[in-house]
């Protein structure tokens, strides 16, 4: 008789925890049926053209600053390093340990 109630047991958990499987397989398949439907169906207020984003006039250019003779020459060395760099890096730094090691004295 207790060989009888423990497999009824048995076999009332299993019935649960397939009841339990079912039910959550039937919760994920509404919800990707859902958005299944949401993805297809058209926006309601779906406007027939899209307004454009460019402005009608040209934005005018604000006017370039003149430069002094002082900021020329900063701006022609700066351009003159920065093609340094790009040409032989390994100098520069080189160039750098050297002022690091000259400050440290």
């Amino acid at each position: 008789m207790n060989r009888l109630a423990e497999s009824e047991k048995s076999f009332q958990r299993y019935l649960m925890i397939g009841a339990a499987v079912l039910a959550l397989a039937a919760v994920i398949g509404a919800v990707l049926l859902g958005r299944r439907m949401m993805a297809r169906r058209k926006p309601a207020s779906a406007p027939d053209e899209i307004p454009s984003l460019a402005f009608e006039t040209p934005v005018p250019t604000p006017p370039e600053l003149e430069l002094t003779p002082e900021e020329k020459e900063k701006l022609a060395m700066r351009e003159q390093i920065e093609q340094l760099t790009d040409s032989d890096p390994e100098a520069i730094a080189r160039v750098l340990k050297t002022w690091l090691t000259d400050d440290s004295r």
